[in-house]
């Protein structure tokens, strides 16, 4: 084969590195029988990048018996000691030179700078630079290679000192010849990024001499270049042999195992025996075999230790997998663990072979978390489908003709998979094994009309097509208001049908708790709840245990023989239990309701578990909340009446009662806006005056139906900062528009159009000249005192439009040490470009510790921080403003109201203006509910009521004496089901004992010694420094390597020259873990995302892939 055969050559060639040694280097080098190469400059990096390739050429160098069939021109500049040398003649130059050009090997930390190399970087400690200077070496050693280094000269013949113009020599090309005399010439630039070299960018142009006769012309004019260099002959360079010190330093790199065959960065073509493929099936099922269990965590570190599940969370995900396909609720409170005990279940149900196609549901501002959780602490990989493609935790991209038929694992947001005009598309996808939703309450019935909403009936019909057998179903508030909430919930999970009789509708499942409240009173209702709750322990519910009776009001005998009773269920169970006196009954409330379909289905643990864990040592210390009001009164009369102007706005333009029906819905939450707005700021009410007002002037400036709804777009976004509301909003606002657009095409009410606009001109215009913030005042005074005793503070509001206005305001303080985290992502301050700087999750969690060198004082954050953020290192926070809901109040605390909080108590601070709807939240969140103080149980009935009870009062439907009464009857409310007495029942099981690895069993460690010596067709993989670190571990098993893999099967979504950081230790992988930066809907989500270092174990698509494509590679020679 000569060079005209190489069909696949191209004219250029730019990209990575990698992949140009596959696709030009080793193709060309194959077939050459010499080599001329102008390196460039003389030091161990360029070194490493000429030699690329080199390997290939050895067999054909071996043949050559006259002459060096390599022969390289590297240039070099003068120190002042060579110019000293020189002038005593040449030796002495050589002697210098060689002295200088030693301690290119040994580059100095500031060198490693400039050449993009870690600091303290050595060639004998990197793998690639190791094996490619080695093969240079043999090349000297044996003839075949010659280096000749290049000094600039002066036009007068002299040295160029140091830091003069042009003192350099460094071009970068090469001509290729081979045994028929064909010619190949390339000449480009190569951008050295550090000793990563399979990320380096190179761009060259190639010329064959048999293409054309302009390129022929071309490649002469190259050879008599280089030789006209190589003999002395340019007077601008001195050309020296490599002085002999520096050969000797580059034959210490020479093999002792003969001259290396291929370049590191070369594809493999694997030889694989029967038994190769043997051990790679055995691999691949080892998670399968009971010796194995430990692999489904061993592999796995959290946060710089081993992970390692709490008890309870073991107890949930070992029953989730085992009893799969049942279905199950997952309803631990905040900050116990919901999504590890879900995620391990489906780690195991993986790993074990039972599920290969998964759904995920989860809210939009979640999406980043699990995408980046199922890969940090899990080793699994989820594919984000935005409605269009699949976008993995780096932000690659794979557009199929059906995303929703893809095996794995599928994300994807609710609020993109319940609307309407998505529905025909899931229910026309391939059934799945498992289909997760998380903050599964979402999934209701309306509260106008009690029908199921888009969520709860898209469920609903994949429940009954049977397009998944099971469903897993993860919210900490299954039930807020009324027990048809959980009832719901509870028949997705399979409570259905003649075989669960009263319980399966209702009203028999409410009429059941509301007689279990009774029993202890009402000896009548006593055979009726115990009749139900053998069914429910028909369908497996715990049966009641004689050796475990309640503390009081029994004796071990009574009880004995009453459980004996209540199994044997004969016909005198209705007398015994009418028999029993009231205290006995009522002691036996809290063992019935475990025997529901709440036993049956759900998993719920509160934080009283964790003060369990706390009592036995598990949990070194838990934080109490100490919550202080910051009252806020108004600076003037002024700034009083700009709040309350707001109602003579809604009097006089927004008054429902003036609206038909079909029209209130749109006006009624424009209102509800308005009001929980301004108590966020003046800033933000402001800017929701003005959209408003954009809205009207666009309309009467008769813009396009298009140009209208992309400000209403804009204004949706801006205001609506609950993804649960968002699609009521977004059709609220939707139905206001039209009436705007009807007001207007009416001539007799046209005029009303244009009042509210100057009304809206002349209050924004009051707004504009209004600095005196009284809320801002206090706000600062309150930041500046915790500050100086020492906390470090988070800082909430509901609006990006508020946290923008405070950082304004406290950026020339803070600067630095003041970070923001919201929908757009994390943010610092760059001092050096004066504006803030878009950061991914995991620099904001590294710069929350302590010990980060520019560790923030002040966090500024929306609602999005409460999602996915864990600030143990913050010991106080500050509500700028209070939603309605109190579980995003509770969210909120969550944050650093969890296991790990430094500080014995959190401090939570709560502004509000006196006399206003401000303060009645505020009470109503402190006194009715204590969520301040304490863990919120989220089955109280007031949880519901409360953002109704506001709302309507924004809206103008309700006046404040009577909200408060409604919210004083709320918070005296009993919850509709017994979940109080089933959680009493927390218990500190024993952890589940694991078995060490058994001798012979496989391990993860064995897997990677493996793997690393039988790679698949197409792979590339060397060890590199991690990355920040200076050196390689030189053990594979814990070891960080650059990986490629042309070839890969396309469900992976790796290109042909894409590089990978991987590694088979999890304790690397979890230093490096994926991020993903914010976005605002499904197109951004995924944007400018990060990989880390992906650990290779399994459950990882790609190892799955590789010992797969192994253990099928008959076609293997």
């Amino acid at each position: 084969m000569s060079f005209p055969d190489l069909t696949q050559l191209n004219r250029r060639y730019s990209g990575q590195a990698g992949s140009l040694v596959r696709d030009f280097f080793v193709p060309t080098l194959s077939q050459a029988v010499r080599y001329d190469r102008q390196a460039g400059y003389f030091d161990s990096a360029s070194l490493v990048q000429m030699a690329e390739g080199l390997a290939a050429l050895i067999q054909n160098a071996q043949q050559s018996l006259n002459r060096p069939v390599i022969r390289v021109i590297a240039g070099a500049t003068w120190s002042e000691a060579d110019v000293d040398a020189y002038g005593r003649g040449k030796t002495s130059l050589a002697d210098s030179l060689g002295a200088s050009l030693l301690q290119r090997f040994s580059p100095s930390d500031e060198e490693c700078m400039r050449l993009g190399l870690p600091r303290g970087w050595r060639p004998e400690a990197d793998q690639i630079a190791n094996h490619r200077l080695g093969t240079m070496a043999w090349l000297v050693a044996s003839g075949l290679l010659e280096v000749r280094v290049a000094l600039p000269l002066d036009p007068a013949g002299r040295p160029y000192l140091p830091g003069r113009q042009g003192a350099l020599y460094h071009p970068k090309s090469g001509v290729l010849y081979d045994r028929d005399g064909y010619r190949i010439s390339f000449q480009g630039s190569v951008n050295e990024t550090g000793a990563a070299w399979a990320r380096n960018r190179e761009k060259f142009e190639v010329k064959r001499s048999w293409f054309s006769a302009q390129d022929a012309e071309d490649i002469e004019a190259e050879e008599q270049e280089f030789e006209t260099i190589w003999n002395g002959l340019d007077p601008q360079l001195l050309v020296l042999p490599l002085p002999r010190a520096v050969k000797e330093r580059l034959l210490e790199f020479t093999p002792c195992d003969g001259p290396p065959l291929r370049d590191p960065l070369e594809p493999v073509t694997p030889h694989l025996s029967e038994e190769d493929r043997s051990n790679a099936q055995r691999l691949l099922n080892a998670p399968r075999q009971p010796e194995n269990d430990h692999l489904l965590l061993s592999p796995l570190w959290s946060d710089g230790d081993p992970f390692r599940p709490f008890p309870h969370q073991d107890r949930v995900y070992q029953r989730a997998s085992a009893e799969y396909p049942r279905s199950f609720l997952f309803c631990d409170e905040v900050g116990l663990g919901k999504t590890i005990e879900g995620g391990l279940a489906l780690r195991k149900l993986l790993l074990h072979g039972r599920v290969s196609r998964v759904l995920l549901i989860v809210p939009r501002s979640l999406v980043r978390q699990w995408m980046e959780e199922l890969r940090e602490k899990l080793a699994l990989t989820g594919w984000f489908y935005d409605g269009r493609s699949l976008h993995d935790v780096a932000g690659r991209q794979r557009d199929v003709t059906n995303p929703l038929a893809e095996p794995g694992i599928i994300v994807t947001s609710r609020h993109l998979i319940s609307r309407a005009d998505r529905r025909a598309e899931v229910l026309a996808a391939p059934p799945w094994d498992l289909v997760i939703v998380d903050e599964a309450h979402a999934a209701r019935r309306s509260v106008m009309d009690e029908t199921p909403n888009q969520l709860l009936s898209l469920l609903t019909e994949i429940r009954g097509r049977q397009l998944s057998p099971t469903l897993w179903l993860l919210t900490a508030t299954p039930m807020q208001l009324d027990p048809v909430e959980v009832f719901d919930l509870l028949q997705l999970c399979g409570m259905e049908g003649h075989a669960w009789r009263d319980w399966s509708t209702p009203s028999g499942f409410q009429q059941f708790f509301d007689d279990l409240r009774s029993f202890g009173a009402r000896p009548a209702l006593r055979h009726g709840v115990v009749r139900l709750t053998e069914i429910a322990v028909q369908h497996g519910a715990p049966v009641l245990d004689q050796t475990v009776a309640p503390k009081e009001h029994w004796t071990p005998f009574q009880w004995t023989n009453f459980v004996r009773d209540v199994t044997r269920s004969g016909p005198g169970l209705a007398l015994r239990l009418s028999q029993l006196n009231a205290l006995q009954a009522e002691s036996l409330i809290p063992y019935l309701a475990r025997q529901t379909p709440l036993g049956v289905f759900m998993f719920r643990h509160t934080r009283s578990t964790l003060r369990a864990y706390q009592a036995v040592g598990m949990v070194s210390k838990l934080a109490y909340r100490r919550p202080e009001d910051v009252p806020v009164d108004f600076a003037s009369a002024n700034e009083k009446q700009l709040y309350i102007r707001i109602d003579e706005m809604c009097r006089r333009f927004y008054r429902l009662a003036d609206f038909p029906p079909e029209e209130r819905s749109g006006v009624g939450f424009l209102m509800a806006v308005f009001r929980k707005r301004l108590a966020s700021s003046f800033h933000a009410f402001r800017l929701s005056l003005q959209r408003r007002r954009d809205l009207i002037v666009a309309i009467q400036d008769k813009l396009s139906d298009y140009d209208i709804a992309g400000i209403q777009h804009k204004l949706v976004s801006a205001e609506t900062e609950d993804e649960e509301d968002a699609a009521e909003a977004e059709a609220a606002l939707d139905r206001e528009r039209h009436r705007l657009v009807r007001l207007y095409g009416d001539p007799e009410r046209r005029r009303n159009l244009d009042e509210e606009r100057l009304y809206l001109d002349d209050y924004i215009r009051d707004l504009n000249h209004w600095s005196d913030d009284s809320k801002f005042k206090q706000f600062d005074q309150t930041l500046t005192a915790l500050v100086a005793d020492g906390n470090r503070v988070i800082v909430f509001t509901q609006y990006l439009d508020t946290l923008d206005f405070i950082r304004d305001r406290l950026i020339a303080r803070f600067g630095e040490r003041m970070a923001c985290y919201s929908g757009r992502g994390g943010e610092v301050w760059d001092a050096a470009a004066n504006n803030w700087k878009l950061v991914d999750k995991a620099e904001i969690k590294a710069r929350s510790k302590h010990e980060h060198d520019r560790f923030i004082h002040v966090l500024l954050g929306t609602d999005a921080a409460s999602e996915g953020l864990n600030l143990q290192q913050f010991s106080a926070l500050v509500n700028y403003d209070l939603p309605w809901n109190p579980m995003r109040v509770e969210q909120r605390i969550g944050r650093i109201d969890r296991i790990g909080q430094e500080a014995e108590n959190v401090g939570i601070y709560n502004l509000y203006f006196r006399g206003t709807i401000e303060e009645d939240t505020y009470f109503t969140l402190k006194v009715r509910i204590r969520i301040f103080e304490e863990v919120v149980g989220p089955l109280q009935p007031i949880l519901a009521e409360m953002p109704r009870i506001l709302t309507k009062v924004a809206r103008g439907e309700m006046e404040q004496e009577e909200a408060q009464r409604l919210l004083d009857a709320a918070a005296q409310n009993k919850p509709g089901t017994s979940l109080q007495p089933l959680e009493s029942f927390t218990e500190i099981a024993p952890a589940i004992q694991r078995h060490s690895p058994s001798i012979g069993s496989i391990t993860q460690e064995g897997l990677a010694a493996w793997c690393l010596t039988h790679l698949a067709p197409g792979m590339t993989i060397a060890a590199i420094p991690e990355p920040g670190a200076q050196v390689v571990e030189l053990d594979g098993r814990r070891a960080c390597f650059s990986f490629t893999w042309e070839g890969a099967p396309d469900h992976l979504g790796i290109l042909d020259n894409e590089e990978l950081l991987v590694t088979f230790s999890g304790e690397l992988a979890d230093r490096h873990p994926p991020t993903a930066k914010s976005g605002d809907d499904e197109d951004q989500i995924m944007a400018s995302s990060r990989e880390g270092v992906r650990l290779l174990t399994w459950g990882d698509p790609i190892l799955d892939a590789w010992l797969t494509t192994l253990a099928e590679a008959d076609s293997i020679p």
